[in-house]
């Protein structure tokens, strides 16, 4: 099926499922989902990469962070001792002995000679030093957790989880999904009216286009054109075509009237930890023209998801949306809003079958993103940012994988 004339789009057809059963069938997922991820499996350690490939923020955010942190210079000394804050870095000991430096708006954490990527940046607020919680959970923090060295390359890799699947032979499949569509238009502006669906389709769109030039990345999207598409059947594009990545886009709203929220997100599946994203769920679990008992409970959905954190793909999910924060910061003015849990029901089927994100590009509810987040030219930032992201963790696999030799 062609778009506009220019790119030839993998589309998968998804019509023919009753409306009256869309959201039982979610549940059911949801509950496979519980199945095939509760079995308890090692934390993945964060990506450690060479110094060459670092290029440091120097972009701090001075509001209260979003995901958990703690005061770099009032940890106890079972975790850090030497901790200090002084031109512009964080410095200490690891509790393993090594030398660590932090630097505030960066998601590179030096301990003794390696660098650790973070999903969530460190910031300094109020004069301190916030640090993700993240890193005193990571394998880098922990004595025995040894990098892996890469023969071909010389550069230091991050421990893999063993049982993960080997690659089928070929290209990374990788399914991007615009959000809403068709009856479906999502959240509108509270200035313009503008809506939410053409701005995700738009994005997607480009995603596609700088996917498709990458070597080694066959792209699809879940739609094409303005139609909508229910809920429960787009993740079965993803499945269905045995997908690498799945990648849900979208466009945020601050509810009750505001306009303040700026910034960008990106979701993995699990219960939300603020109001604030759980809100935001149920805004995109919605589906116009569905009565109230065809509609998702929000409640059964995180109580399923409370057992679903040490899945495989759910920590490859995370590690994914890191990739995304990273690029997203360097390329687009607006707030880092971290990567988060959520219960979002597209990405239930899906997250049980690979690693599954679904990314708020910005919050149309506020001006200043709404004038970004229709701009066409910075349409295209985005999307260079979400693929080159997308091309980078992909790179990040590979190796992994082919560390434990199971790359094929």
């Amino acid at each position: 099926m062609s778009c506009s004339g220019r790119w030839t789009v993998h589309f998968e057809h998804v019509s023919g499922i009753n409306t009256t059963r869309r959201f039982a069938e979610c549940r059911r997922w949801a509950v496979l989902a519980m199945a095939m991820l509760i079995a308890p499996t090692p934390v993945l350690a964060m990506q450690m990469v060479a110094s060459s490939d670092v290029a440091p923020s120097t972009r701090t955010d001075a509001t209260e962070p979003t995901y958990p942190t703690s005061i770099w210079t009032e940890l106890p000394p079972s975790i850090v001792t030497e901790a200090g804050y002084r031109a512009g870095f964080g410095t200490g000991v690891a509790a393993m002995g090594e030398a660590v430096e932090i630097r505030p708006g960066s998601p590179f954490v030096r301990i003794g000679d390696r660098l650790v990527q973070l999903t969530n940046v460190p910031i300094l607020s109020a004069g301190k030093l916030l640090v993700p919680d993240e890193l005193f959970r990571d394998a880098a923090f922990r004595t025995g957790a040894e990098p892996v060295e890469s023969a071909e390359s010389g550069e230091l890799l991050p421990p893999v989880v063993r049982g993960q699947r080997s690659r089928r032979p070929g290209p990374w499949r990788v399914v991007i999904d615009p959000g809403h569509g068709g009856r479906d238009p999502g959240t509108r502006s509270p200035r313009s009216g503008a809506q939410e669906k053409p701005i995700a389709l738009a994005v997607s769109k480009l995603v596609y286009e700088e996917l498709n030039a990458m070597d080694s990345i066959q792209p699809f999207l879940t739609r094409s054109t303005d139609v909508f598409i229910e809920l429960s059947d787009r993740p079965r594009v993803a499945v269905e075509r045995d997908g690498d990545l799945f990648v849900s886009i979208h466009v945020d709203a601050q509810r009750a009237g505001g306009t303040s929220a700026r910034g960008f997100t990106t979701y993995y599946l699990g219960a939300s930890r603020t109001e604030e994203g759980r809100q935001a769920a149920m805004r995109e679990n919605t589906v116009p023209g569905a009565d109230a008992s065809e509609r998702p409970n929000i409640d059964q959905l995180e109580f399923i998801l409370a057992g679903l954190d040490q899945g495989v793909h759910l920590r490859e999910s995370v590690r994914f949306g890191g990739f995304i924060q990273n690029r997203m910061r360097e390329s687009v003015d607006s707030p880092d809003r971290g990567v988060r849990p959520g219960p979002y029901w597209v990405l239930v089927r899906a997250t049980s079958n690979m690693p599954t994100v679904l990314v708020e590009l910005g919050f149309l509810t506020n001006s200043s993103d709404e004038r970004r987040l229709r701009d066409p030219a910075h349409q295209r930032v985005m999307a260079k940012a979400i693929a080159r992201a997308i091309g980078e963790y992909l790179a990040d696999k590979r190796a992994r994988l082919a560390a434990l030799g199971s790359e094929e």
